[in-house]
Protein backbone atom coordinates (compact mmCIF):
# COMPACT_ATOMS: atom_id res chain seq x y z
CA UNK A 1 0.00 0.00 0.00
CA UNK A 2 1.32 3.33 -1.22
CA UNK A 3 0.41 6.97 0.40
CA UNK A 4 -0.80 9.69 -0.45
CA UNK A 5 -2.44 12.83 0.43
CA UNK A 6 -5.78 11.81 -0.70
CA UNK A 7 -4.95 8.12 1.72
CA UNK A 8 -4.83 10.74 4.58
CA UNK A 9 -8.07 12.17 3.95
CA UNK A 10 -9.60 8.71 3.30
CA UNK A 11 -7.99 8.02 6.43
CA UNK A 12 -9.30 10.73 8.16
CA UNK A 13 -12.91 9.89 6.63
CA UNK A 14 -12.75 5.84 7.30
CA UNK A 15 -12.63 5.00 3.72
CA UNK A 16 -10.32 2.65 3.16
CA UNK A 17 -9.90 -1.36 4.86
CA UNK A 18 -8.47 -1.38 8.35
CA UNK A 19 -5.01 -2.81 7.45
CA UNK A 20 -4.59 0.11 4.78
CA UNK A 21 -5.30 2.96 7.28
CA UNK A 22 -3.02 1.25 10.13
CA UNK A 23 0.21 0.83 7.08
CA UNK A 24 -0.71 4.79 5.55
CA UNK A 25 -1.25 5.95 9.21
CA UNK A 26 2.32 4.67 10.11
CA UNK A 27 3.65 6.49 7.11
CA UNK A 28 1.75 9.47 7.82
CA UNK A 29 3.17 9.23 11.71
CA UNK A 30 6.97 8.78 10.33
CA UNK A 31 7.04 11.85 7.89
CA UNK A 32 5.20 13.74 10.74
CA UNK A 33 8.26 12.35 12.98
CA UNK A 34 10.83 12.82 10.49
CA UNK A 35 9.45 16.80 9.73
CA UNK A 36 9.95 17.51 13.25
CA UNK A 37 13.20 15.70 14.00
CA UNK A 38 14.75 17.82 11.04
CA UNK A 39 13.12 21.52 11.83
CA UNK A 40 9.25 21.40 11.34
CA UNK A 41 8.13 24.55 9.60
CA UNK A 42 11.98 25.44 9.44
CA UNK A 43 12.63 22.42 7.61
CA UNK A 44 9.58 22.66 5.40
CA UNK A 45 10.03 26.35 4.59
CA UNK A 46 13.45 26.19 2.89
CA UNK A 47 14.10 28.15 0.06
CA UNK A 48 17.74 27.10 -0.72
CA UNK A 49 20.93 25.19 0.73
CA UNK A 50 24.50 25.00 0.34
CA UNK A 51 26.44 21.92 1.39
CA UNK A 52 30.42 21.95 1.90
CA UNK A 53 31.62 18.94 1.33
CA UNK A 54 35.19 17.51 1.85
CA UNK A 55 34.70 13.94 1.21
CA UNK A 56 37.37 10.65 0.80
CA UNK A 57 36.60 8.87 -1.49
CA UNK A 58 37.99 5.28 -2.90
CA UNK A 59 36.87 2.90 -5.70
CA UNK A 60 37.84 -0.42 -4.26
CA UNK A 61 40.97 -1.87 -6.73
CA UNK A 62 41.45 1.43 -8.07
CA UNK A 63 43.62 2.49 -5.54
CA UNK A 64 47.85 2.94 -6.13
CA UNK A 65 48.24 -0.79 -3.84
CA UNK A 66 46.44 -3.95 -4.23
CA UNK A 67 45.09 -5.89 -0.91
CA UNK A 68 43.22 -2.34 0.43
CA UNK A 69 41.20 0.70 -0.14
CA UNK A 70 42.59 3.50 -0.34
CA UNK A 71 40.95 7.27 -0.18
CA UNK A 72 41.82 10.30 -2.04
CA UNK A 73 40.60 14.20 -0.90
CA UNK A 74 37.54 14.87 -3.06
CA UNK A 75 35.89 18.37 -2.40
CA UNK A 76 32.50 19.38 -3.50
CA UNK A 77 30.15 22.73 -3.23
CA UNK A 78 26.19 22.23 -4.22
CA UNK A 79 24.03 25.01 -3.98
CA UNK A 80 20.55 24.34 -4.56
CA UNK A 81 17.83 26.91 -5.00
CA UNK A 82 14.94 24.72 -4.00
CA UNK A 83 12.26 27.80 -5.09
CA UNK A 84 13.26 27.46 -8.87
CA UNK A 85 14.77 23.98 -8.52
CA UNK A 86 18.14 25.88 -10.00
CA UNK A 87 21.52 24.12 -8.77
CA UNK A 88 25.54 23.71 -9.08
CA UNK A 89 27.39 20.85 -8.09
CA UNK A 90 31.27 22.15 -8.50
CA UNK A 91 34.05 19.15 -7.88
CA UNK A 92 37.69 19.65 -7.67
CA UNK A 93 39.57 16.07 -7.02
CA UNK A 94 42.80 14.67 -7.39
CA UNK A 95 43.11 10.93 -8.19
CA UNK A 96 45.37 8.04 -9.32
CA UNK A 97 47.87 11.56 -11.19
CA UNK A 98 44.78 13.56 -12.47
CA UNK A 99 43.30 16.69 -11.37
CA UNK A 100 39.58 17.30 -12.30
CA UNK A 101 37.77 20.69 -11.57
CA UNK A 102 34.09 21.13 -13.21
CA UNK A 103 30.83 22.46 -11.98
CA UNK A 104 27.35 21.19 -13.42
CA UNK A 105 24.93 23.48 -13.42
CA UNK A 106 21.13 23.27 -14.26
CA UNK A 107 19.00 26.85 -14.28
CA UNK A 108 16.40 28.17 -16.26
CA UNK A 109 18.43 27.89 -19.75
CA UNK A 110 18.90 24.32 -19.29
CA UNK A 111 21.99 22.22 -17.79
CA UNK A 112 25.39 23.04 -18.31
CA UNK A 113 28.58 21.31 -18.07
CA UNK A 114 31.41 23.72 -17.13
CA UNK A 115 35.49 22.27 -17.02
CA UNK A 116 37.60 24.74 -15.33
CA UNK A 117 40.99 23.54 -16.99
CA UNK A 118 39.60 23.55 -20.54
CA UNK A 119 36.94 26.54 -19.63
CA UNK A 120 34.69 24.95 -21.64
CA UNK A 121 31.08 24.77 -21.43
CA UNK A 122 29.10 21.69 -22.46
CA UNK A 123 25.40 21.75 -22.73
CA UNK A 124 23.33 18.90 -21.82
CA UNK A 125 19.87 17.37 -23.15
CA UNK A 126 19.69 15.08 -19.83
CA UNK A 127 16.59 16.03 -17.98
CA UNK A 128 16.49 18.87 -15.36
CA UNK A 129 16.69 19.57 -11.63
CA UNK A 130 15.95 15.94 -10.39
CA UNK A 131 17.63 14.04 -13.15
CA UNK A 132 20.99 15.98 -12.01
CA UNK A 133 20.78 16.12 -8.51
CA UNK A 134 18.39 13.37 -7.22
CA UNK A 135 21.98 11.75 -6.03
CA UNK A 136 22.68 15.17 -4.13
CA UNK A 137 19.72 14.79 -2.59
CA UNK A 138 20.27 11.30 -1.83
CA UNK A 139 23.40 11.46 0.44
CA UNK A 140 22.13 14.72 2.35
CA UNK A 141 19.41 13.39 4.86
CA UNK A 142 18.12 17.09 5.66
CA UNK A 143 17.72 17.11 1.77
CA UNK A 144 16.01 13.93 1.83
CA UNK A 145 13.72 15.12 4.76
CA UNK A 146 12.68 18.34 3.54
CA UNK A 147 11.77 15.75 -0.08
CA UNK A 148 9.75 13.74 2.01
CA UNK A 149 7.93 16.63 4.22
CA UNK A 150 7.54 18.36 0.56
CA UNK A 151 7.10 16.67 -1.95
CA UNK A 152 3.58 14.67 -2.96
CA UNK A 153 5.89 11.29 -3.12
CA UNK A 154 4.49 7.75 -3.25
CA UNK A 155 5.86 6.24 -0.31
CA UNK A 156 5.22 2.37 0.87
CA UNK A 157 5.77 1.39 4.52
CA UNK A 158 8.42 -1.67 5.20
CA UNK A 159 7.90 -2.37 8.69
CA UNK A 160 10.51 -1.49 11.77
CA UNK A 161 13.93 -2.82 12.05
CA UNK A 162 16.67 -2.52 14.79
CA UNK A 163 19.46 -0.54 13.66
CA UNK A 164 22.70 1.00 15.76
CA UNK A 165 20.01 -0.90 19.08
CA UNK A 166 17.35 1.38 18.41
CA UNK A 167 13.87 0.23 16.20
CA UNK A 168 13.73 2.20 12.94
CA UNK A 169 10.46 2.51 10.78
CA UNK A 170 11.70 1.77 7.07
CA UNK A 171 9.64 3.76 4.39
CA UNK A 172 10.62 2.99 0.42
CA UNK A 173 10.47 5.83 -2.11
CA UNK A 174 11.64 7.34 -5.36
CA UNK A 175 13.67 11.18 -5.08
CA UNK A 176 11.89 11.57 -8.29
CA UNK A 177 9.78 9.63 -10.94
CA UNK A 178 11.83 7.07 -11.96
CA UNK A 179 14.64 7.49 -10.17
CA UNK A 180 16.46 4.55 -7.90
CA UNK A 181 13.97 3.28 -4.87
CA UNK A 182 15.66 3.87 -1.76
CA UNK A 183 14.72 3.13 1.66
CA UNK A 184 15.09 4.79 4.49
CA UNK A 185 15.38 4.06 8.64
CA UNK A 186 13.70 6.46 10.15
CA UNK A 187 14.53 6.53 14.27
CA UNK A 188 11.62 6.04 16.45
CA UNK A 189 13.10 7.34 18.97
CA UNK A 190 14.28 10.76 17.74
CA UNK A 191 13.29 10.86 14.10
CA UNK A 192 16.21 11.16 12.36
CA UNK A 193 17.28 9.43 8.95
CA UNK A 194 20.23 7.28 10.16
CA UNK A 195 20.14 4.95 7.11
CA UNK A 196 19.39 4.86 3.33
CA UNK A 197 19.91 1.42 1.36
CA UNK A 198 19.37 1.23 -2.02
CA UNK A 199 20.01 -2.64 -4.33
CA UNK A 200 22.51 -1.41 -7.25
CA UNK A 201 24.35 -3.60 -9.72
CA UNK A 202 27.19 -3.29 -7.92
CA UNK A 203 25.56 -4.47 -4.89
CA UNK A 204 23.50 -3.26 -2.00
CA UNK A 205 24.82 0.67 -1.30
CA UNK A 206 24.17 2.09 2.22
CA UNK A 207 24.23 5.75 3.34
CA UNK A 208 25.28 5.94 7.00
CA UNK A 209 24.21 9.26 8.70
CA UNK A 210 25.92 10.42 11.72
CA UNK A 211 27.02 13.36 13.83
CA UNK A 212 23.93 15.22 13.58
CA UNK A 213 23.93 19.47 14.15
CA UNK A 214 21.21 21.99 14.07
CA UNK A 215 22.01 25.45 11.85
CA UNK A 216 18.96 27.73 11.88
CA UNK A 217 15.98 25.76 13.39
CA UNK A 218 17.44 22.67 10.54
CA UNK A 219 19.23 19.29 11.25
CA UNK A 220 21.32 17.68 9.20
CA UNK A 221 23.99 14.73 9.33
CA UNK A 222 28.03 16.12 9.28
CA UNK A 223 28.94 12.90 8.75
CA UNK A 224 28.31 10.05 6.24
CA UNK A 225 29.79 6.76 5.07
CA UNK A 226 28.71 4.97 1.83
CA UNK A 227 29.32 1.74 1.91
CA UNK A 228 29.02 -0.87 -0.86
CA UNK A 229 28.51 -4.26 0.48
CA UNK A 230 30.69 -4.32 3.29
CA UNK A 231 33.26 -2.08 1.63
CA UNK A 232 33.83 1.31 2.68
CA UNK A 233 34.10 3.62 -0.42
CA UNK A 234 33.14 7.10 0.56
CA UNK A 235 32.91 9.48 4.04
CA UNK A 236 32.99 12.69 4.59
CA UNK A 237 33.79 13.89 8.00
CA UNK A 238 33.41 17.47 8.10
CA UNK A 239 29.89 18.50 6.16
CA UNK A 240 28.39 22.03 6.28
CA UNK A 241 25.06 22.89 5.39
CA UNK A 242 23.63 26.62 5.40
CA UNK A 243 19.99 27.33 4.72
CA UNK A 244 18.24 30.56 3.49
CA UNK A 245 21.58 31.93 1.51
CA UNK A 246 21.57 33.82 -1.50
CA UNK A 247 22.62 30.96 -4.50
CA UNK A 248 22.05 33.14 -7.43
CA UNK A 249 25.43 34.13 -7.69
CA UNK A 250 26.71 30.53 -7.18
CA UNK A 251 24.61 29.08 -9.48
CA UNK A 252 25.30 31.43 -12.36
CA UNK A 253 27.74 30.68 -15.13
CA UNK A 254 30.96 32.95 -15.33
CA UNK A 255 32.36 35.09 -18.36
CA UNK A 256 35.11 33.06 -20.54
CA UNK A 257 33.69 29.92 -21.33
CA UNK A 258 33.74 28.18 -24.66
CA UNK A 259 32.75 25.45 -26.50
CA UNK A 260 34.53 22.38 -26.30
CA UNK A 261 36.90 20.94 -28.69
CA UNK A 262 35.25 18.35 -31.43
CA UNK A 263 35.75 14.77 -30.16
CA UNK A 264 36.94 11.53 -32.06
CA UNK A 265 33.82 9.30 -33.23
CA UNK A 266 33.85 6.14 -31.13
CA UNK A 267 30.74 4.67 -30.58
CA UNK A 268 31.25 2.29 -32.96
CA UNK A 269 33.82 -0.69 -33.37
CA UNK A 270 36.93 0.35 -35.41
CA UNK A 271 39.62 -1.76 -36.68
CA UNK A 272 42.60 1.25 -37.32
CA UNK A 273 45.56 -0.25 -38.57
CA UNK A 274 49.12 1.36 -36.82
CA UNK A 275 51.36 -0.19 -39.19
CA UNK A 276 53.81 -3.47 -39.11
CA UNK A 277 51.47 -5.59 -37.90
CA UNK A 278 49.75 -3.61 -35.19
CA UNK A 279 46.03 -2.70 -35.12
CA UNK A 280 43.88 -0.50 -32.44
CA UNK A 281 40.52 -2.06 -32.21
CA UNK A 282 37.55 -1.11 -30.17
CA UNK A 283 34.46 0.98 -29.44
CA UNK A 284 35.14 3.64 -26.72
CA UNK A 285 37.83 1.04 -25.10
CA UNK A 286 40.73 0.12 -26.91
CA UNK A 287 43.27 -2.42 -27.45
CA UNK A 288 46.28 -3.34 -29.38
CA UNK A 289 46.82 -6.41 -31.42
CA UNK A 290 50.04 -7.37 -32.85
CA UNK A 291 50.14 -10.22 -35.15
CA UNK A 292 53.37 -12.06 -34.49
CA UNK A 293 54.29 -15.85 -36.21
CA UNK A 294 50.56 -16.77 -37.46
CA UNK A 295 49.35 -15.47 -34.14
CA UNK A 296 47.91 -12.14 -31.96
CA UNK A 297 49.11 -11.12 -29.01
CA UNK A 298 46.97 -8.11 -27.44
CA UNK A 299 47.40 -5.54 -25.22
CA UNK A 300 45.06 -4.19 -22.49
CA UNK A 301 42.66 -6.57 -20.57
CA UNK A 302 39.69 -4.10 -20.50
CA UNK A 303 36.10 -6.04 -21.28
CA UNK A 304 34.92 -6.86 -24.10
CA UNK A 305 38.50 -8.67 -25.25
CA UNK A 306 36.67 -11.45 -27.33
CA UNK A 307 34.97 -8.55 -29.47
CA UNK A 308 37.54 -6.57 -30.26
CA UNK A 309 39.58 -10.18 -31.01
CA UNK A 310 36.69 -10.99 -33.42
CA UNK A 311 36.71 -7.61 -35.16
CA UNK A 312 39.96 -8.25 -35.54
CA UNK A 313 39.59 -11.90 -37.55
CA UNK A 314 36.44 -10.34 -39.40
CA UNK A 315 38.74 -7.16 -40.84
CA UNK A 316 41.74 -9.58 -41.40
CA UNK A 317 39.78 -12.28 -43.08
CA UNK A 318 41.49 -15.44 -41.08
CA UNK A 319 41.54 -16.77 -38.04
CA UNK A 320 44.29 -16.32 -35.79
CA UNK A 321 45.34 -18.14 -32.90
CA UNK A 322 44.96 -15.65 -29.52
CA UNK A 323 48.72 -16.36 -27.92
CA UNK A 324 49.13 -13.14 -25.68
CA UNK A 325 47.19 -10.86 -23.38
CA UNK A 326 49.22 -7.94 -21.73
CA UNK A 327 47.72 -6.78 -18.58
CA UNK A 328 49.04 -2.66 -18.55
CA UNK A 329 48.46 -2.40 -14.20
CA UNK A 330 46.29 -3.93 -11.47
CA UNK A 331 43.74 -1.94 -11.59
CA UNK A 332 40.07 -3.69 -11.52
CA UNK A 333 39.05 -2.31 -15.30
CA UNK A 334 41.92 -3.38 -17.20
CA UNK A 335 41.90 -6.57 -15.13
CA UNK A 336 38.36 -7.24 -16.50
CA UNK A 337 39.03 -9.15 -19.39
CA UNK A 338 41.45 -11.70 -17.60
CA UNK A 339 38.39 -14.05 -17.49
CA UNK A 340 38.17 -13.85 -21.25
CA UNK A 341 41.84 -14.45 -22.19
CA UNK A 342 41.32 -17.50 -19.88
CA UNK A 343 38.94 -18.77 -22.12
CA UNK A 344 40.78 -17.78 -25.06
CA UNK A 345 43.91 -19.63 -23.96
CA UNK A 346 46.46 -16.82 -24.04
CA UNK A 347 48.96 -16.37 -22.18
CA UNK A 348 49.01 -13.50 -19.31
CA UNK A 349 51.80 -11.11 -19.30
CA UNK A 350 51.37 -8.95 -16.04
CA UNK A 351 53.10 -6.49 -13.57
CA UNK A 352 53.73 -8.53 -10.00
CA UNK A 353 51.11 -6.20 -8.60
CA UNK A 354 48.45 -7.29 -11.42
CA UNK A 355 49.29 -10.90 -10.40
CA UNK A 356 49.09 -10.81 -6.56
CA UNK A 357 45.44 -9.05 -7.69
CA UNK A 358 44.45 -12.14 -9.65
CA UNK A 359 45.99 -14.93 -6.98
CA UNK A 360 44.10 -13.47 -4.64
CA UNK A 361 40.67 -13.28 -6.57
CA UNK A 362 40.47 -16.15 -8.55
CA UNK A 363 40.85 -19.89 -7.64
CA UNK A 364 42.04 -22.66 -9.69
CA UNK A 365 44.61 -20.55 -11.58
CA UNK A 366 47.18 -23.57 -11.74
CA UNK A 367 46.49 -24.37 -15.08
CA UNK A 368 46.91 -20.69 -16.63
CA UNK A 369 49.99 -19.85 -18.10
CA UNK A 370 51.15 -16.62 -16.71
CA UNK A 371 54.70 -14.39 -17.03
CA UNK A 372 55.36 -11.87 -14.75
CA UNK A 373 56.88 -9.09 -16.27
CA UNK A 374 60.53 -8.20 -15.05
CA UNK A 375 61.69 -4.42 -15.09
CA UNK A 376 62.15 -4.49 -19.09
CA UNK A 377 60.89 -7.02 -20.86
CA UNK A 378 59.78 -8.34 -23.91
CA UNK A 379 56.48 -10.18 -25.60
CA UNK A 380 57.49 -10.91 -29.14
CA UNK A 381 57.82 -7.76 -31.01
CA UNK A 382 57.29 -5.74 -27.94
CA UNK A 383 59.05 -4.26 -25.57
CA UNK A 384 57.74 -3.75 -22.18
CA UNK A 385 58.67 -1.17 -19.45
CA UNK A 386 57.08 -1.48 -16.37
CA UNK A 387 57.71 1.94 -14.18
CA UNK A 388 56.18 3.72 -10.40
CA UNK A 389 54.12 6.81 -11.43
CA UNK A 390 51.10 8.52 -9.43
CA UNK A 391 48.69 6.42 -11.39
CA UNK A 392 49.53 2.82 -10.25
CA UNK A 393 53.15 1.54 -8.83
CA UNK A 394 53.32 -0.70 -11.63
CA UNK A 395 52.24 0.36 -14.78
CA UNK A 396 53.56 -1.59 -18.14
CA UNK A 397 54.11 0.83 -21.06
CA UNK A 398 54.15 -1.19 -23.96
CA UNK A 399 56.56 -0.18 -27.52
CA UNK A 400 55.79 -1.42 -30.98
CA UNK A 401 59.29 -0.82 -32.71
CA UNK A 402 57.93 -1.97 -36.00
CA UNK A 403 55.13 0.89 -36.03
CA UNK A 404 56.71 3.14 -33.47
CA UNK A 405 53.97 3.52 -31.20
CA UNK A 406 53.95 3.27 -27.70
CA UNK A 407 50.82 2.03 -25.94
CA UNK A 408 49.46 3.27 -22.44
CA UNK A 409 46.25 3.06 -19.94
CA UNK A 410 45.21 5.95 -18.11
CA UNK A 411 48.15 8.34 -18.00
CA UNK A 412 46.97 10.17 -21.38
CA UNK A 413 43.76 9.51 -23.62
CA UNK A 414 44.19 11.78 -27.28
CA UNK A 415 40.28 12.14 -27.56
CA UNK A 416 40.20 15.59 -29.20
CA UNK A 417 40.01 15.52 -32.93
CA UNK A 418 42.16 18.05 -34.11
CA UNK A 419 45.35 19.28 -32.01
CA UNK A 420 46.44 17.36 -28.80
CA UNK A 421 44.31 16.68 -25.51
CA UNK A 422 44.54 18.22 -22.48
CA UNK A 423 48.03 17.10 -20.50
CA UNK A 424 47.30 16.08 -16.93
CA UNK A 425 49.87 15.29 -14.79
CA UNK A 426 50.31 11.47 -15.16
CA UNK A 427 51.20 12.62 -18.77
CA UNK A 428 53.63 14.58 -17.97
CA UNK A 429 55.08 11.62 -15.90
CA UNK A 430 54.84 9.47 -18.84
CA UNK A 431 56.44 11.81 -20.74
CA UNK A 432 59.52 12.17 -18.74
CA UNK A 433 59.67 8.22 -18.58
CA UNK A 434 59.45 7.71 -22.17
CA UNK A 435 62.35 10.45 -22.83
CA UNK A 436 64.62 8.64 -20.31
CA UNK A 437 63.92 5.26 -22.47
CA UNK A 438 64.87 7.17 -25.30
CA UNK A 439 62.62 5.18 -27.43
CA UNK A 440 61.73 6.86 -31.26
CA UNK A 441 57.75 7.31 -30.56
CA UNK A 442 55.94 8.57 -32.82
CA UNK A 443 52.68 7.31 -31.70
CA UNK A 444 51.10 7.49 -28.37
CA UNK A 445 48.03 4.97 -28.01
CA UNK A 446 45.77 4.69 -25.26
CA UNK A 447 43.42 1.98 -23.91
CA UNK A 448 40.43 4.72 -23.39
CA UNK A 449 41.00 6.39 -26.79
CA UNK A 450 40.40 5.49 -30.46
CA UNK A 451 43.20 8.48 -31.74
CA UNK A 452 46.84 7.54 -32.39
CA UNK A 453 47.98 10.70 -30.69
CA UNK A 454 51.36 12.00 -32.45
CA UNK A 455 54.35 12.10 -30.17
CA UNK A 456 55.13 15.37 -31.60
CA UNK A 457 51.57 17.13 -30.80
CA UNK A 458 52.13 15.09 -26.92
CA UNK A 459 55.17 16.50 -26.40
CA UNK A 460 54.27 20.25 -27.44
CA UNK A 461 51.23 19.87 -25.42
CA UNK A 462 53.75 18.94 -22.17
CA UNK A 463 55.30 21.89 -22.72
CA UNK A 464 52.56 24.49 -22.11
CA UNK A 465 50.09 22.23 -20.00
CA UNK A 466 50.14 23.88 -16.95
CA UNK A 467 49.86 20.74 -15.37
CA UNK A 468 51.69 21.51 -12.34
CA UNK A 469 49.42 23.80 -10.79
CA UNK A 470 46.59 22.12 -9.23
CA UNK A 471 44.54 24.95 -9.10
CA UNK A 472 44.84 27.28 -12.27
CA UNK A 473 41.25 28.44 -11.97
CA UNK A 474 42.34 29.94 -8.69
CA UNK A 475 38.69 29.71 -7.32
CA UNK A 476 37.93 28.67 -3.67
CA UNK A 477 37.28 25.33 -4.00
CA UNK A 478 40.87 24.01 -4.66
CA UNK A 479 42.90 27.05 -2.84
CA UNK A 480 41.24 25.67 0.46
Amino acid sequence: MRFSLLAILMIALGALPASAQTLDARVAETIERLTLAYGGDALTSLSSVSIVSNRRLAWPGQGQTAGFVEFERDRLRKHFDLVREHGSVERWTYQNGNAYHNRYVVDQDGATALDYFDMTATPSERGGFWQWFNVDFRSSDALLAYRLATASLDIEYLGTAHYRGHLQDRIAFEVSTGTQRAIAYVSRRDGLIRRLTMEREIGEVNLLFSMHRRVDGVSYASEVHIYVGDTLTEYDQGLTFTPNRDVGPDIAIEDGFAPPAATVEQSEMTVDAIGGGAFMVGREDYGLFVLDDDGVIAVNAYAGLKDRYEALKEHLGREMPLRSVVVTHHHSDHMDAVGEAIELGATLHLTRQAHAVLEAERKNMDTVSIDVFATDDAVGPLSIHVRGTSHASENAFIYHAASKALFQDDHYHGLVAVGPTRVQPSAMEMYRIIEGLGLDVEFVLSGHARKAETWDAFAAATQGSGAGDPCPSRREICLS
